[in-house]
């Protein structure tokens, strides 16, 4: 997908990431992450349907980027609780071993994510 502008599919040919509810799927638009050897950058779209709920709080070595580009999304807090709304056209860039989640989207999301190493992103 380098040079050239390419049409990505948005209704079909989601996949699951691993440890994601079934309601969560991603296609990867470029790069890759190798996590052993902490290198690489990769760039996704994920999508979250409606009524997604993803209880887990992750936290990972790498930076991550956010841009919300359609629906919206909650930051929920242990008890279900709203943290912090997030509408499109929002964008956060997170450092390493920040924890973040769980999340949950009534309306449904997609969103844009580039995955980096430090040095990967100077």
């Amino acid at each position: 997908m380098i040079g050239d502008f390419n049409e990505i599919d948005i209704e079909g040919g989601w996949e699951t990431p691993e440890g994601y509810p079934p309601t969560v799927g991603s296609k990867i638009l470029s790069g890759g992450l190798d996590e052993a050897n902490r290198t690489g950058r990769c760039t996704l779209l994920m999508r979250y349907l409606p009524g997604t709920d993803d209880p887990r709080v992750l936290s990972h070595d790498f930076f991550e980027e956010v841009w919300v580009l359609d629906g919206e999304m909650d930051w929920l807090d242990a008890d279900g609780g709203i943290v912090q709304h997030i509408p499109k056209n929002s964008y956060v860039c997170r450092p390493p071993h920040v924890p973040h989640g769980p999340f949950r989207s009534k309306t449904g999301c997609l969103i844009l994510v580039n995955f980096y190493y430090a040095d990967e992103g100077e």
